[in-house]
Order: structure tokens, then C-alpha cells, then sequence
């Protein structure tokens, strides 16, 4: 259940031009078929859950400084494979750019060339309405939607932390139902969280 968190193209990722994110490698890597939580102001007073996706591919990405291009001296590789200008520019654009001087102007700001990491991936949820991303409660990750969808399933109930889908935290009573009210809280003992 990893969560990501924008801090820029948060519109373009709730309208569904934005489909992928480039990050830095993790210690437990995201992989393909993983839920993914999109997030804007994760841990802070104004987060906000954007949206609940499956991870649909990951690729290793290297951005460094080389080759002649227009824009800059440069080249991409994603999975040792070069990118041809145009799939640079393509590449640019699907992360939310307007541009690939842009985009490698942030990556060289943010985290300096050469830049190694992955390029995350994600579609829409198996059982979402065609050609949007659910938001329903049949996808809802509070424990009591949870706990309901795994009785329906005849499944166990699944053992993963419940987080509260507003403020991410785990003791919040909205991570536990989300007819509750989000407290924006990590502290134990509050009325209606299945966490002590």
C-alpha cells in the first residue's frame, strides 16, 4: 500500500493526464500490481487524498548529461534503453511538463545529474468504471469497506494498516470508517479508531 505524495501537477493527475511519477528508487520498492495512494500535503493540516490507483508498470530511469538535444545536453535511458528526441519530449510530457528543458531543469534542481531512480506507472482499479479512476466506496480503503468487501469475497480480512485517506494517519478514526470525521490526529486512544 504505498503512498506518494505531489507537491506540483496535482490537477493534471485528478483529470488523468498525468499517469506516471519519477522517483528515487525506495528500501521497499513499489512494483507492478501494487494499490497506490496519491497524495498532496501528506503529514500536514491540508493533505489530501487525490487518488487510489494499481501500480500497472515500473521502469528504471537514468537521466544525465551528454548527447546533444535541443533543449539540453543530455541523454535519457529507461531500462538501459535511449530515448530518441522525441520520445525525450513524450517522456517530458507524460510527467507533466510542458516541456523537456523543464523537466530536466527540475530533476537537476530537486536531485542533480546523473539522475537514477524509477518511472511509476498507474492505471485505474479493475473494478472501476470505464475510463475513470475510482473513487467509489466499492474501492473505499477504510477497514469497515475492507471488512465488508472480504465478507462478500469470502476472503480473510486483509492484515495491512488501515490509513485515514485525508491526513494519512493511522490512528485517525476515518481510516477505520469513512463516515467518520478525519481528526488530522495520530494519537491513540480517539473515539472510533480500531487503533489503540
Amino acid at each position: 500500500m504505498p503512498l506518494l505524495n505531489f507537491t506540483v501537477f496535482t490537477d493534471k493527475i485528478l483529470s488523468g493526464e498525468k499517469k506516471q511519477t519519477i522517483r528515487r528508487e525506495r528500501n521497499r520498492p513499489i512494483k507492478k500490481g501494487d494499490l497506490l495512494h496519491l497524495f498532496s500535503g501528506l503529514r500536514t493540516k491540508n493533505c489530501k487524498k487525490l487518488l487510489l490507483a494499481k501500480v500497472s508498470d515500473v521502469q528504471k530511469i537514468h537521466i544525465s548529461e551528454s548527447q546533444l538535444h535541443i533543449d539540453f545536453m543530455g541523454h535519457i535511458a529507461i531500462e538501459n534503453k535511449l530515448l530518441s528526441d522525441n520520445e525525450m519530449d513524450e517522456l517530458a510530457v507524460a510527467d507533466g511538463f510542458n516541456s523537456l528543458k523543464e523537466f530536466v531543469d527540475f530533476f537537476n534542481q530537486h536531485y542533480g545529474l546523473p539522475f537514477d531512480g524509477v518511472v511509476i506507472k498507474w492505471g485505474p482499479l479493475p473494478n472501476a468504471p470505464a475510463g475513470r479512476f475510482d473513487r467509489t466506496v466499492r474501492q473505499c480503503p477504510c477497514l469497515r469497506c475492507l471488512t465488508e468487501r472480504d465478507k462478500a469475497d469470502g476472503r480473510f480480512l486483509q492484515s495491512a494498516m488501515q490509513l485515514c485517506p485525508v491526513c494519512g494517519n493511522k490512528r485517525c478514526p476515518k481510516g477505520t470508517d469513512h463516515d467518520l470525521e478525519c481528526t488530522g490526529s495520530n494519537e491513540p486512544g480517539q473515539k472510533g479508531s480500531s487503533y489503540a
